[in-house]
């Protein structure tokens, strides 16, 4: 029985009982159980062991942006103090290179003003031997003459004391001369350092100009006229009224009205004396009154009686550098006034100085905003009719500068484009209101009035041209000399020509009119004869086939006048 027993240690014996074997099933699902249990411990184990990795990771990439912001932002940083840092040192840099130009400037006027000493050291040593020799010289003749001939001592003496006078004459007047130019010198540089603080000097330099010396005002001139031209300011002066002087004010604007006030007058009476000056020189009369300048009336009589021509070109040119570098500035109409009155003038410098600062005018509307153009162009129409175009052609050939914008002429087109500015302005991009369309009317304005009265000496010259021409001798149908060209006539066709496309409608047919019978003058069909050169009737066909050509739309005039004029010359 021994034998047949089975040696499974849950069995036991083949011959066990039912119990022994429910047991076995109880203790195998109980470590089945068990292996589950296991299991799934493990399993959650495992996956708390990968939630915790991916954690770790996400903590991880967390960190390390975080890492990379911080980096970002530090960079950004030290960009931003570098930057500044960098605008510091510019900053110092400038700083130091001013202070280096104004260190080099103060020694340089230091260095100027030691020079000038040792100049007039030297200037006093060297007349100090001058009157020493003469003073020597003196004794030497005096006691030659005691021992020369008793009749011949006194007049040998009052030789020698006489011409010891004249020298001594000589000397003073020069030394004179010197002083006074170091002093004018010493004044503009003064004003020039600081010229609120030494604003009084310029009654100084005014009072110098008021000198018998021709050499002396003309030098105070031109130093008045460096002086104004740096001080004057970029804007008109209004002087304080009476309700604004009765107020309490800071001391800072009284000083600066006191400047202001100081400024203006000496400008003032420096304009009024060159305006007279110039007329005086102009009417060749020299007894103006001058009372109430400053000003002594014998210093203006000399002046015109000697008529000294270096004089008046510097008295012109003083008033057309400041109105070419201040046109802004106050009492500008008396300056426009001079120059425009020597536009026609004689002597050929003095009229290429006027000619050039009006056509400066015309160019450099960016300094007045163009009222002085205005005014310009309204004083040479009046200065034309005044003198009935007996002028000279360069007083004409100034208008050829004038400058006209087109584009205040024409409507403001509306914007084609509708969804762009809908979209503009939802975005809120909404235009701003600004001044610009008064700024654009006032323009528009005056360049009308300007164009009125440059049409007018255009029109006023061809009539004059039309009235001056005088009957040939009858049988001449040939053609004109030279010498009975009309000197006004080219410079109004240049006129013409330039601005033939702004020409007034309304004025188109007299125009033609006018130009057709110049251009017909002196053919053999014009039984009057007509004295007008070959030329200028040329340039009269010229002009009308381009006023014809750039106004084609409103013009139905016919070319035949023009044609048959030009045929008897191909």
């Amino acid at each position: 029985m021994d034998a047949h027993q089975g040696s499974h240690p849950f069995i036991g014996q083949e011959d066990s009982s039912p119990c022994l074997t429910g047991q076995f099933c109880m203790i195998l699902l109980t470590c089945m159980s068990r292996e589950n249990a296991s299991f799934r411990v493990t399993k959650n184990v495992i996956l708390l062991q990968i939630e915790e990795a991916q954690i770790a990771r996400e903590a991880e990439e967390q960190m390390r942006k975080e890492m990379e912001r911080f980096d970002r932002e530090r960079r950004k940083e030290e960009e931003r103090l570098m930057r500044e840092q960098q605008r510091e040192d510019e900053r110092l840099l400038c700083d130091r290179r001013r202070e280096s130009e104004r260190r080099e400037k103060y020694l340089q006027k230091e260095s100027i003003e030691a020079e000038k000493k040792r100049q007039k050291e030297e200037l006093r040593r060297e007349k100090e031997a001058e009157r020493q020799k003469a003073a020597v010289e003196k004794a030497t003749a005096r006691r030659i003459a005691k021992e020369s001939m008793e009749l011949m001592e006194d007049e040998q003496l009052e030789l020698m004391e006489l011409a010891a006078a004249e020298l001594k004459e000589d000397i003073t007047a020069e030394e004179s001369f010197e002083t006074k130019k170091c002093k004018l010198a010493d004044l503009g540089i003064a004003l020039l350092a600081d010229p609120e603080s030494n604003i009084k000097l310029l009654k100084e330099m005014l009072q110098m100009c008021n000198d018998h010396n021709h050499a002396i005002v003309k030098l105070g001139l031109l130093s008045l006229l460096a002086v104004f031209k740096d001080i004057i300011p970029g804007y008109r002066i209004r002087l304080p009224t009476e309700k604004e002087l009765v107020m309490k004010v800071s001391k800072d604007v009284k000083k600066m009205r006191y400047y202001e006030s100081t400024l203006l007058s000496a400008y003032k009476v420096l304009l009024d004396f060159l305006v007279i000056v110039e007329r005086s020189a102009l009417t060749r009369n020299g007894t103006k009154n001058t009372t109430n300048l400053g000003l002594h009336i014998p210093v203006l009589k000399l002046m015109v009686l000697e008529r000294v021509s270096l004089y008046q070109h510097a008295v012109v040119r003083c008033i057309c550098t400041l109105l070419d570098a201040v046109p802004h500035f106050n009492y500008c109409e008396s300056l426009i006034e001079v120059v425009v009155r020597n536009i026609s003038s004689s002597d050929e410098v003095i009229r290429k100085l006027c000619c050039d600062t009006i056509k400066s005018l015309f160019t450099n509307e960016g300094k007045h905003s163009g009222e002085v153009t205005g005014a310009a162009v309204r004083l040479i129409a009046n200065y034309v009719k005044a003198h009935n175009c007996q002028m000279h052609p360069d007083s004409i050939q100034v208008l050829i500068s004038l400058s006209f914008d087109e584009d205040l002429h024409r409507s403001e087109a509306p914007d084609k484009d509708k969804k762009v500015k809908k979209k503009n302005y939802k975005k809120g991009n909404r235009p701003e209101e600004s001044s610009q369309p008064q700024l654009n009317d006032r323009k528009k304005s005056r360049q009308e009035m300007m164009s009125t009265m440059r049409e007018e000496i255009y029109f006023r010259i061809l009539k004059h041209t039309m009235q001056s021409i005088v009957p040939r001798p009858n049988g001449d149908t040939g053609t004109t000399h030279v010498t009975e060209a009309h000197p006004l006539l080219g410079p109004c066709l240049d006129g013409l020509g330039k601005f033939s496309h702004l020409i007034d409608l309304d004025y188109i047919g007299d125009l033609m009119n006018y130009l057709k019978k110049l251009a017909c003058s002196g053919g053999k069909s014009d039984s009057s004869g007509k004295c007008v050169t070959v030329s200028e009737r040329l340039r009269c066909c010229i002009i009308a086939f381009k006023v014809m050509r750039n106004n084609l739309d409103a013009l139905t005039l016919i070319c035949r006048f023009f044609c048959s004029a030009i045929q008897p010359h191909t």
